[in-house]
């Protein structure tokens, strides 16, 4: 037992939904580059320019600490320059900055003594 069936009867209901289904898809890759966008802008740039100040300002503190220190060398090396308590900064550039500021205190203590 076999039955014909015209090809127009299978393939017009699929060629009548081409459109629709492309129109959809159009849509979805839109609002897929939009919501991309918004969380890009929204929370990647900013946490990546939180990360970048608080690795760079450590170590920007550190240089201007160094450069103070080296001209004061045959005086007081720590003529205008201030240690601060309080340490910050992300993984080894925070540890970094706890050792320049450990070293500091130790050879400002022996300059004392």
């Amino acid at each position: 037992l076999a039955a014909t069936v015209p090809v127009a009867e299978v393939v017009d209901p699929i060629e009548r939904q081409r459109g629709p289904i492309q129109a959809t898809g159009d849509e979805l890759i839109q609002f897929s580059t939009l919501v991309l966008l918004v969380a890009l802008l929204g929370c990647v740039l900013p946490c990546t320019f939180l990360v970048s100040f608080q690795v760079a300002r450590p170590l920007v503190a550190t240089s201007r600490e160094s450069k103070v220190i080296v001209q004061n060398i045959g005086g007081d090396l720590f003529r205008g320059l201030a240690i601060e308590k309080h340490t910050w900064g992300v993984g080894e550039v925070r540890t970094l900055r706890e050792h320049f500021v450990y070293m500091l205190r130790q050879l400002q203590a022996k300059r004392q003594h």
